[in-house]
């Protein structure tokens, strides 16, 4: 209709209505494109609060992964460092299955594997980096850096944490434990282990990296936290709380607020 009255103005030189239809066709295909825009505006929106839900339930379950995690080293840190207190300030200690397991904790490093299929699907779909909130997509960037960086470290502490085994003649040795989950436990015979300055050396250089690879769990966990705070909004549940694994770490090293920074690669 439009077009017949065009060709009807032109034929007829009649260039105010020329005008007037041009404008109009212009005018309808501009606001046809506004509504697409808004259209294809509202479906990213829509997209995005969807991956932004996902991603936080993910990370409310990576924030309770990685705080048994804590947890569990810090306490492994302070059984051990009751025993060293007595084991080096000379007083007499004998065996015990406590003290084996004390000391046999400091070489617990299992692979880290938090939950990440949101986040992989996510990525792999180019979701993230549509993520019009930039704190939002920091967090998430920052997190996963420093799980990926801690994942690198994982096997040169196990590594080293391998060189510091005795051999039995030495006094340390697995026996059969039917209560135990893999059915044996190390035990420490302390008067002959402790009797060698070298294994003295070693064992403080298992228990310094054991805790500095603690630290570095406290960080990816302040991080975990600060994604799952920032995704908050987005998601129906609360963030787990950490002050439970800073009061652990405190009690530890008081004269520090939170661990040294481990390097990034």
């Amino acid at each position: 209709m439009i077009l017949r009255r065009l060709a009807e103005a032109i034929r007829g030189q009649n260039w105010f209505t020329v005008l007037i239809e041009v404008a109009i066709v212009v005018v309808g295909i501009f606001i046809g494109l506004q509504v697409d825009d808004w259209n294809e505006n509202r479906k990213q929106k829509n997209i995005e609060a969807e991956a932004l839900a996902r991603l936080h339930s993910e990370a409310v379950a990576t924030v309770d992964y990685f705080k048994q995690h804590v947890s569990y080293r810090m306490k492994a840190i302070m059984r051990a460092d009751k025993v060293f207190q007595v084991l080096f300030s000379g007083e007499p200690m004998e065996s015990s299955e406590d003290t084996s397991d004390a000391i046999a904790s400091l070489r617990f490093y299992p692979t880290i594997a938090p939950p990440v299929t949101e986040y992989a699907d996510l990525r792999s779909a180019g979701v993230l980096s549509k993520i019009t909130s930039r704190p939002v997509r920091q967090a998430i960037s920052e997190y996963h850096q420093r799980l990926a960086y801690i994942q690198g470290q994982l096997p040169g502490f196990k590594a080293d944490t391998d060189q510091f085994q005795l051999t039995p003649e030495e006094g340390e040795y697995r026996v059969y434990d039917p209560t135990s989950a893999v059915r044996s436990r190390i035990v420490l015979e302390i008067e002959k282990a402790f009797g060698n300055k070298a294994y003295q050396s070693d064992i403080l250089s298992e228990y310094r990296n054991f805790i500095r690879f603690t630290q570095y769990f406290l960080r990816v966990l302040q991080h975990a936290h600060e994604m799952c705070v920032a995704l908050e909004p987005f998601g129906t549940e609360k963030c787990p709380g950490i002050d439970e694994e800073w009061a652990l770490y405190r009690q530890f090293n008081p004269e520090r607020t939170q661990p040294a920074a481990a390097p990034r690669d």
